[in-house]
This record gives C-alpha cells, structure tokens and sequence, in this order.
C-alpha cells in the first residue's frame, strides 16, 4: 500500500487498493492519514468501500447514478 501511495502521489493520483481478503487495522490506521482507498471484493465480486475516503466517493459516484449514464 505504501508503495501504491508513493506512485499514486507522484502522479498527483489518489491511490486505490482492493482486496479480497480484508485489510489489517495497520493498514487501515496508515491509509486514512494517507488519504489511500480502501476497497473490499466479497466473493460475488461486488466492491465494499472499508474506509472513509472510499465510503465519500461510493457516496458520490451513487449520488450521480450508475456508470455510464450521464
């Protein structure tokens, strides 16, 4: 994760990870100062925002609509 950060803010990017697995409280703790999303695959493949950042911009995207729409 932290080298997806350093990438992500060289680019001038917010880094996005997925897992299928979960996240550590370390890295939970390490991405919310990191401003890092955090994002879960449940076995469906169905995308779960884990953390903060990532809940805001479910929020937004869901706000707007479904992808493609407009």
């Amino acid at each position: 994760m932290q080298q997806l950060h350093g990438v992500a803010a060289r680019e001038k990017r917010t880094g996005v990870f997925f897992s299928s697995v979960g996240h550590t409280p370390q890295a939970r703790t390490w991405t919310q100062a990191s401003g890092t999303l955090l994002f879960r695959l449940d076995r469906q493949g169905a995308v779960e925002a884990v953390d903060g950042a990532a809940h805001a911009l479910s929020a937004e995207v869901d706000a707007r609509g479904a992808v493609g729409t407009g």
